[in-house]
């Protein structure tokens, strides 16, 4: 028996104006630990291929990798080679063999897995409603950051859309040991460890994190890490503000009664010129404050990325948003230094038609 042609034209106007609600996080992550060829295509090796599929879209980023200058000077910080940090592409998956995923596409950019390359998975609908807070797994060192899915007919807006404060993590170590002003503190980086209680007389707080890596020995102290605020330095100094576009602010001087020497955190690089070159930052952390009696704070995380491509977007006074946090501790009473406010991130929209009212925010954090 032939289905009736009333009944074809019907089940066809019901998939062409699917509709799906969605909400929390919709993208899965995994690391990226080596890019080999196999024959004419590209295999990827990952922590864990069990939320990906043949067929499905994913996005390949590279997260860090920026070499910078560490002498012991105001440039500390400063990039020096960009590298890989921040490419991207778009791909398919073709198949899958153990922990190796094998991409329908070469990549068209370079990619150094030591810079924490990840691959996410990109969902894809033909109508799509926001009903619920719409958000991305935080960043976690080595993925998370990041929202992103397609939509090709409409997509309609009935909640926020938030990354704030998942992009680079604000500096979480300070160590001080003990309230006197000491010998000064004003180099641009320290150990973020050093020996126990009254045993050094200069040193700093953590960094916040940014596109380049550093190890343990200059972890700590005023200087950027790149985008990344620097941490205040001995005695209370706060921490700097992440940079995104922009750069971040520096931090508040020291303690009153110790020398005010300009030994405050330096705000992180701003990044607006590599952004320009279609580079995908995450907002740089704040640096930590100086603090050891308990009033001070640690800097606070940046914004990260959302990244849609739609035809059609309806929205009716809702929000998105990739703002770096807030530092809300004020380090009164005992004048412990504060962190430093986070960065904010990146909102990259592909969109034909626009409908409604829409807010877009991506502002820095508050020191």
């Amino acid at each position: 028996m032939k289905t009736p042609a009333f009944i074809l034209l019907s089940l066809w106007f019901y998939c062409a104006n699917a509709q799906t609600n969605i909400s929390g996080i919709i993208n899965a992550y995994t690391p990226v630990t080596a890019i080999t060829n196999a024959g004419c295509n590209v295999q990827v090796t990952v922590g864990s291929p069990s939320a990906f599929a043949p067929g499905d879209k994913v996005l390949l980023i590279q997260m860090k990798g920026a070499v910078i200058d560490t002498s012991n000077s105001s440039a500390f910080g400063d990039v020096l080679n960009l590298n890989d940090a921040g490419s991207y592409e778009f791909s398919r998956v073709l198949s899958i063999t153990g922990q190796n995923i094998t991409l329908t596409t070469n990549p068209v950019n370079s990619y150094n897995v030591n810079g924490k390359v990840q691959l996410v998975r990109v969902p894809e609908y033909t109508n799509a409603t926001v009903n619920g807070t719409l958000t991305a797994q935080a960043w976690n060192g080595t993925t998370g950051g990041i929202l992103v899915f397609d939509v090709s007919n409409t997509l309609t807006l009935g909640a926020t859309i938030d990354v704030s404060g998942l992009g680079f993590r604000g500096g979480d170590v300070s160590n001080n040991p003990d309230g006197g002003c000491g010998s000064g503190s004003p180099d641009y980086f320290y150990p973020l460890t050093q020996p126990g209680l009254f045993q050094w007389a200069s040193g700093g707080a953590m960094k916040g994190e940014g596109i380049s890596e550093l190890g343990s020995d200059k972890m700590a102290g005023k200087g950027k890490l790149a985008n990344g605020g620097g941490g205040g330095n001995k005695h209370n100094c706060g921490g700097g503000g992440g940079g995104g576009f922009t750069a971040g602010g520096h931090g508040g001087e020291a303690l009153a009664g110790c020398p005010l020497s300009g030994n405050y955190g330096g705000g992180g690089a701003g990044l607006g010129a590599v952004i320009a070159q279609n580079r995908l930052i995450l907002g740089g952390g704040g640096g930590c404050g100086d603090y050891n009696n308990g009033v001070g704070s640690n800097g606070t995380n940046g914004g990260g990325i959302i990244m849609i491509r739609t035809t059609t977007i309806i929205a009716g006074n809702d929000s998105m948003l990739a703002n770096g946090l807030d530092e809300t501790v004020v380090g009164t009473g005992i004048a412990d230094g504060v962190g430093g406010g986070g960065a904010g991130g990146l909102i990259f929209l592909d969109v034909t038609n626009y409908n409604g009212n829409l807010i877009l925010q991506a502002n820095g954090g508050k020191g």
